[in-house]
């Protein structure tokens, strides 16, 4: 039967058939002396009897087996005196009957006295097992005593798994069994204890990495030899009842149950097979537990703290790697090819910055909850610091960003607090343009290897290679998917680099140490634990649901925060990664690791601070924080779970958005780290209920992570991409509310009608596509104001004449909002900002169109599409539907007055003296009332026919922030927040600030004034990728409404537009340097006129210059160049202003004197017409005030002159507004032209420049 089964004889007379010893060996006797087959089978009939028996009647059964021992003595004597033919070697002949201590094949010679002995313990009841192989006071144990103690012998003559040391025993322990061993001497031995054991098994190639469960194990202290532990592992027992199945016949292999092979290793003389093997210390067996990769003591504990570094790295404990299964799988390194090369002595480096290399690496799975794809890495050449930074992308801003971010990091430690020699590859964003411009403005030298060579880039390349070695082993030891939490393990390879000693220096010290940081062995123990190991966090600011709730959660580690001098945690319950000091590590257990779309990242005992410019994560900057105190007691955080729901700390689910948002909050001061720099707080989610979720990022290396959270973070909350994304991301129930709100407001308007979808086949039209827009709107503190979505249409798909025919709209002219501020001010009055909600849908379509249904709003059972009656957003249309409509009913329908000079200015008179005057810009509108009563009765009309909000004093008009002093009614503009933005987007708050716009020494005038296109491929190609343009469109933007001090400056720089060169646009970024360092300057209305002195007769009319509110104009030009410029003051500010270039070749400076009061005399009729309709009528002509003798001479006599013969009919125009008495000529001293700063580059020899712009934007200090 045992042979048919394809079992050896020795195995199975081993196995168990009975609960005796008796019968197992009656049948190993016939099998193995080749009695018939017939007596074979009469015995195995006896024992089915005999084995029924014992089960009924145990105590019966081992009577019987003692007294048949005597009978079957005999036989048990001769058959093992003779040993099994295939297993006898010389050794084990020569060493006697009585030690035989064979691989496989039976035990030593056992004796009837042994025999009835195990049949009396038996009785007793006690278990008798023999260890046939194994001898504590004989040679026979040789194997064991000369080698090491955790090495198993492997015996198929063991009738259990036996060893003489209790650390063994892992698990399920039973004291003081009922058991006893007999040994191959025939001794018997008590057994302390029966346990499982958990052995973690040694192979050649990957160390200690295979595991197994071992049942039944026997401990029994008497096991020893030599003062060392005997260890035997019993095949047939294991196969049996643990899975395991050992080969022999020269293969020498186990397989475990999970499949693995292990190699057992054969001593030639003994003929014995084992194992190594070591016990997996406190191991609890739990599914979300990795039970297989168990660490087993110190310095296994140790060497996973540091990441896995090297013994020439950690120094201070010694470790095998080859017994860690992490270091083989993930840091396995191959046989070296050809012999080390002695390497050349590298230059020595004598200061922190001295040399730098960089490199990019990736790229990496998106990180969990940010993004990041790419890092890229800084290594100093002096000291072996590394630092790092993250990338969504491999963009030429991003790498910028990082070396900024990277000097500031550094401050501290970098000789004149630069980077003295930057050395990249010639690959990628650090090739481009805007990365040369940095390196120049930073004093930083740039040099380059050759991209795609190796080992041209040495330094970061091998950086590299150190910190992927440490990341991979941390992502092989985590069980899950770990490679979403890479820029953890990044994070802590660098930490653990610049921490640890290395050979490169000698003697050896460690980068920190190089950079006077000195850290102990105590400290490293301390910050470094073994990553995505089980920890227990307490999290004060979670609401317990009951007293009796558990205080603590379970936590999987992600490494050490440098920034709070605590540990980040994952909360797997919760959702959310978080920074602790109140943590208890269980090192040895590895759970499984989820991964969550979305992370709440939080610290309960800190705030938001405004976070580093971060170009490449987000174009607008967070700013400051916002939120009462985060340890207010019973705050409780949101967090996103793992289905995408938000919940609070308390688990409770959350129905409804914040109420609002919360106060500005102060910042906390920054902290000193352990790493030598100044870091930031991290941000603080735990606001009441106004927390949202949030994500984590990193800005620059060495920055810390940042929150981006929809309640705090200004501009940082990313846009849907469409409705999908919006429905399932993590402010889904907000931008709900959103999209329900834009259709309720359509569906009031009565916008469409559902109709069937052939409707428009049969009309001849075709259906225009539609799309979701999206956009969050902050308070001026950053905090979130509004959720807005748009459902639009898809404009594009729109054919000229068929679906549209006019596009145009215009808005109020900036002068005209000027004059209304003015007016204002001069009148004491207030004005007032109202806005048309959903303009553009509230206008009638002059034609048939069709759109597809909103999505996440269709019809139950589809076939429906949007037959429109009024325009939408996104229409080519729309804007001129509603402009023109929109006129319509404030002239026609409430009763306006419209202005000839702007049609977007309106003014209504009433038969009680009462007026209002409307400015309107697209859908928004200023409404300057002579009472408050006025514009009440104003907006009754006006909301009779759209949905009217605001109606409060104007605080910000087209990008202006308007302040009104309650005393004076003067009225200030300024774009402090605009300049701010575009500062950051262009220079960053680590540029040099400029006190002028150019350098005003005489060569920096000089040098400006000579500024000229580019004028090669070599300029060319350094301003390839420069936005050029873009920059001269934003400061045009600020030049054009409030800053007049800089409008000669960026007019001259925009005439190289199509073909700038570097000079002009560095001189662009001063320009934009100075407007930040006095981005508070601002344009301001009101007070008593200053009435300007004149030179000429007749002389200026005070009295009735101020009656006209101090109505006049300054005209300049230059010759050469031919600038002109002039500007146009109305109570003391300036409600027109011009700096252009000549168009026509100018033969003197009176002719350029003359073609730029042509432009200034088109802005003083343009102006008197305006304060005309304001019923601000100017009582004469205007004054306009030159420097030039000859223009004075010209305007006032007719004739023509040699110097004026060649005169054009429109360079007459000043000479007939001043005969129509339009305007008067006045001369002034040349010192006293102020818009000569609208002409020309000015030197601070005579400091003009700074007089002149304080007197035309009134600014007092």
């Amino acid at each position: 039967v045992g042979l048919s089964m394809g079992k050896t004889p020795d195995a199975f007379a081993m196995t168990e058939v009975t609960s005796g010893t008796f019968c197992k060996y009656i049948i190993g006797t016939v099998l193995v002396g080749a009695v018939p087959l017939a007596l074979a089978a009469t015995a195995m009939v006896i024992i089915n009897v005999l084995r029924t028996i014992g089960k009924a009647l145990p105590k019966v059964w081992r009577i019987v087996c003692s007294v048949l021992s005597v009978w079957a003595s005999p036989l048990l004597y001769v058959m093992h005196a003779q040993p099994v033919a295939t297993a006898t070697t010389a050794a084990a002949a020569a060493a006697g009957p009585a030690v035989f201590t064979m691989n496989r094949g039976g035990a030593g010679r056992t004796s009837p006295q042994q025999i009835v002995e195990d049949a009396i313990w038996c009785g007793k009841g006690y278990e008798v097992f023999n260890l046939c192989n194994v001898d504590t006071d004989t040679r026979g144990i040789s194997l064991a005593a000369n080698d090491s103690s955790h090495y198993w012998t492997n015996d198929s003559g063991a009738m259990r798994h036996s060893s003489g040391d209790a650390a063994d025993a892992t698990h399920d322990i039973e004291r003081m069994p009922k058991v006893k061993v007999r040994v191959a001497s025939g001794t018997l031995h008590p057994v302390a204890s029966r346990s499982k054991s958990l052995q973690v098994m040694k192979t050649r190639q990957s160390g200690y990495n295979e595991t197994a469960e071992l049942s039944g194990l026997l401990y029994t202290p008497a096991l020893r030899s030599n003062g060392r532990p005997i260890r035997l592992f019993a095949s047939i027992y294991a196969f049996y009842h643990d899975g395991i199945q050992t080969e022999f016949n020269g293969t020498n292999v186990m397989t475990l149950p999970n499949g693995h092979k292990v190699q057992m290793t054969v001593d030639p003389l003994e003929c014995k097979a084992r194992v190594a093997a070591r016990p997996a210390k406190n191991v609890h067996h739990a599914a979300s537990v990795n039970t297989t990769d168990a660490v087993f003591d110190d310095d296994s504990i140790n060497h996973a703290r540091l990441v896995h570094f090297g013994n020439n790295r950690t120094g201070l404990w010694k470790h095998d790697p080859t017994t860690c299964k992490h270091c083989m799988l993930g840091g396995h390194r191959h046989a070296p090819y050809h012999k080390k090369q002695p390497r050349e002595r590298a230059k020595e480096y004598t200061f922190f910055g001295q040399r730098v290399s960089s490199d990019i690496v990736g790229p990496f799975t998106p990180s969990v909850t940010h993004g990041f794809k790419w890092a890229i890495v800084f290594y100093d050449w002096y000291s072996g610091h590394v630092s790092i930074g993250y990338l969504k992308a491999k963009e030429s801003q991003a790498i910028k960003a990082s070396l900024q971010q990277y000097q500031v990091d550094n401050q501290a430690h970098l000789k004149d607090g630069r980077v003295w020699e930057w050395h990249t590859d010639g690959d990628g964003g650090f090739t481009s343009k805007e990365t040369e411009e940095m390196c120049l403005e930073l004093n930083t030298r740039h040099s380059f290897s050759v991209a795609g060579e190796s080992n041209t880039n040495p330094g970061a390349e091998r950086i590299i290679g150190v910190l992927l070695r440490p990341m991979r082993i941390l992502g092989s030891s985590a069980v899950g998917d770990a490679e979403p939490y890479w820029p953890f393990m990044a994070n802590q390879a660098a930490q653990a680099h610049n921490s640890l000693p290395s050979r490169r220096f000698n003697p050896p010290a460690t980068p920190n140490s190089k950079l006077g940081i000195v850290e102990s062995k105590a400290t490293l123990l301390k910050r470094f634990r073994v990553m995505f190991t089980r920890a227990y966090v307490r999290l004060p600011d979670v609401r317990r649901p009951t007293k009796l709730s558990p205080v603590a959660f379970e936590a999987i580690t992600l490494g050490w925060d440098p920034v709070r001098e605590a540990h980040f945690v994952l909360v797997p319950e919760l959702g959310r990664i978080t920074t602790v000091r109140s943590i208890s590590f269980d090192e040895r257990e590895f759970p499984v690791l989820p991964m969550l779309r979305h992370v709440a990242i939080s610290h309960a005992a800190e705030r938001l601070l405004p976070a580093p410019p971060n170009v490449f994560q987000q174009r607008t900057p967070l700013t400051q924080a916002t939120g009462p105190s985060a340890n207010t007691q019973g705050s409780t955080g949101l967090y996103v779970n793992n289905s995408g729901a938000i919940t609070r700390g308390d688990g409770s689910t959350v129905t409804s958005p914040p109420a609002a948002a919360p106060a500005a909050a102060p910042p906390p001061a920054t902290t000193a780290t352990a790493n030598g720099m100044r870091l930031s707080a991290v941000a603080s989610l735990l606001y009441s209920t106004a927390a949202m979720p949030g994500w984590l990022f990193r800005s620059s290396p060495g920055a810390p992570w940042e929150l981006c959270n929809a309640t705090t973070a200004g501009g940082a909350i990313p846009l849907p991409k469409d409705a999908h994304d919006a429905l399932t991301g993590p402010y889904a129930k907000q931008w709900r509310e959103a999209m329900e709100s834009d259709m309720t407001k359509k569906m009031g308007n009565e916008a469409w009608e559902l109709v069937d979808s052939n409707e428009p086949k049969s009309a001849g039209t075709r259906v225009h596509g539609g799309k979701w827009a999206f956009a969050v709107k902050y308070n001026d503190d950053g905090s979130v104001k509004e959720f807005r979505a748009r459902w639009v249409m898809k404009g594009f798909t729109m054919v000229y004449g068929e679906d549209f025919d006019d596009t145009y709209i215009t808005g109020m002219n900036c002068s005209t909002s000027n004059c209304l501020f003015a007016k204002a001010a001069s009148l004491k009055l207030t004005i007032y900002e109202t806005d048309v909600r959903a303009a553009f849908t509230t206008a009638k379509i002059d034609r048939p169109l069709y759109m597809q249904c909103p999505t996440g709003f269709e019809p139950k059972g589809g076939g429906k599409v949007c037959k429109l009656y009024k325009s939408v957003e996104g229409g080519k249309s729309s804007g001129n539907l509603y402009y023109k409509e929109h006129g319509t009913v404030v002239k026609d329908k409430i009763g306006c007055a419209q202005c000839t000079a702007d049609p977007n200015l309106y003014r209504k008179e009433w038969d009680d003296g009462e007026w209002i005057d409307v400015g309107i810009f697209v859908d928004n509108a200023l409404l300057l009332p002579s009472s408050e009563a006025a514009k009440d009765r104003f907006l009754v009309e006006y909301r009779k026919y759209y949905t009217i909000t605001g109606d409060k004093p104007v605080a910000n008009f087209t990008g202006c922030d308007v302040t009104r002093d309650p005393i004076t009614g003067a009225y200030t503009l300024n774009q402090t927040v605009k300049i701010e933005q575009y500062f950051n987007k262009y220079l960053g708050k680590n540029s040099k600030l400029r006190a002028a716009p150019v350098d005003t020494s005489a060569d920096g005038v000089k040098k400006f004034m000579s500024i000229k296109a580019a004028a090669n491929e070599a300029e060319k190609n350094f301003m390839a990728g420069k936005d050029y343009m873009g920059l001269v469109g934003c400061l045009l933007f600020l030049t054009n409404r409030t800053r007049v001090d800089c409008a000669f400056h960026v007019a001259f720089l925009a005439q190289y537009m199509s073909n700038p060169s570097p000079d002009a646009w560095y001189a662009l970024l001063d320009v934009l340097s100075y407007m930040y360092k006095t981005r508070h300057i601002g344009i301001t209305f009101g007070g008593e006129p200053r009435v300007p002195e004149t030179q000429s007769d007749p002389p200026l009319n005070v009295q009735q210059f101020i009656a006209d509110n101090g109505l006049h104009v300054y005209s300049d030009a230059s010759w050469n160049p031919s600038h002109a410029g002039h500007v146009v003051m109305y109570g003391n500010g300036p409600v027109a202003h011009s700096s252009r270039k000549i168009k026509v070749s100018a033969q003197s400076s009176t002719e350029a004197e003359i073609c730029a009061g042509v432009a200034a005399t088109k802005d003083i009729k343009f102006i008197r017409q305006i304060l005309t309709f304001l019923k601000m009528t100017p009582n004469g002509p205007t004054p306009l005030l030159i420097d030039n003798e000859g223009m004075w001479f010209n305007v006032r006599n007719s004739g023509v002159t040699a110097r004026t013969r060649h005169f054009e009919s429109w360079q007459h125009f000043v000479r007939d507004a001043y005969e129509n008495l339009v305007l008067t000529v006045h001369l002034i001293d040349t010192h006293s032209m102020i818009a000569d700063i609208l002409t020309k580059a000015m030197p601070k020899v005579i400091d003009y420049y700074k007089k002149f712009r304080d007197i035309i934007m009134d600014v007092v200090y």
